[in-house]
């Protein structure tokens, strides 16, 4: 909770651009990954829930069924980025063989297993 606490501060400016609502529900869970992995996991994420999410969206966080989850409908008159971020979010995942999924469509899922 306190590391995706400081990755939200990071983009509060963004956030209050496209008057965007977070629905933040994580209390306190453990994740067993290294803190600068999991700093640039929620950096990735976060940054494109807020860049593919239409303005006054809302991007959702919270924990469902043994996953972390963020989620956000897409905004489909965005422009598509280069996926770096998503590769790169999947690399550090499998290298700590930590399980995720994606669902797309009308919203954009990226869940991660907790345990």
């Amino acid at each position: 909770k306190d590391i995706l606490s400081s990755v939200l501060e990071k983009y509060d400016v963004l956030i209050h651009q496209k008057e965007l609502r977070i629905q933040n529900d994580v209390k306190d869970e453990t994740m067993y990954i290294g803190k600068t992995a999991l700093n640039i996991i929620l950096s990735n994420l976060i940054s494109n829930a807020i860049n593919y999410t239409h303005e006054k969206g809302m991007i959702q966080i919270g924990i469902e069924q043994g996953y972390f989850f963020i989620q956000n409908k897409q905004d489909s008159t965005q422009p598509k980025g280069n996926g770096l971020g998503l590769y790169i979010v999947r690399n550090l995942l499998d290298n700590y063989k930590m399980k995720y999924e994606t669902i797309e469509g009308e919203k954009f899922i990226f869940k991660i297993k907790l345990k």
